[in-house]
């Protein structure tokens, strides 16, 4: 299947068993502590707020395959109106170290870059997660630097619109 098949649903209450057993892959659980120790009913509650208020979650497919999840928001607390901040992940084991994770940035960074209000998006991994640091910057991210947040130290890495749009004509 070739990755340009990638398709963002918007999350519905029926995809939140999904959430719920990915969250338990030890690929997942590692980077998503909360989620992964949540009971069904907690994460079912914190999920169908995600549903409810805003829209601003989907689950990835590959073609008619549901691979993963990702979601973004309005970054307003630390940054700007224009600044908005994704958090996102392969749930299927088997799609991992395939360029699909990436794919599915970038393309995600597409659709919210046609917002005109949307000038830059974050992403906060932690800096031990390899993994995640490689896709954000195949996907044109760029390092700003540590940041202590609630729930540990994170490598803060942005990607600018004019920059994302000179980088694709390259």
């Amino acid at each position: 299947m070739h990755k340009s098949q990638i398709i963002f649903k918007p999350l519905r209450e029926g995809d939140i068993t999904l959430l719920a057993q990915w969250f338990k892959q030890p690929h997942i659980a590692q980077w998503w502590p909360t989620e992964s120790t949540l009971d069904n009913q907690s994460l079912h509650n914190k999920y169908l707020k995600k549903i409810t208020s805003d829209g601003q979650a989907f689950i990835v497919y590959l073609g008619d395959r549901p691979i993963g999840y990702i979601q973004c928001y309005l970054a307003d607390k630390e940054f700007d109106h224009e600044t908005w901040g994704i958090d996102q992940f392969i749930g299927e084991a088997d799609y991992l170290g395939k360029g699909y994770g990436t794919q599915m940035v970038k393309d995600f960074i597409a659709l919210l870059f046609k917002k005109p209000n949307i000038k830059r998006v974050i992403v906060d991994p932690d800096p031990k997660n390899v993994r995640a640091l490689r896709c954000y910057e195949k996907a044109g991210f760029r390092k700003i630097g540590l940041r202590q947040m609630p729930d540990g130290i994170v490598e803060l890495m942005e990607i600018v619109k004019e920059l994302q749009k000179s980088n694709t004509h390259q």
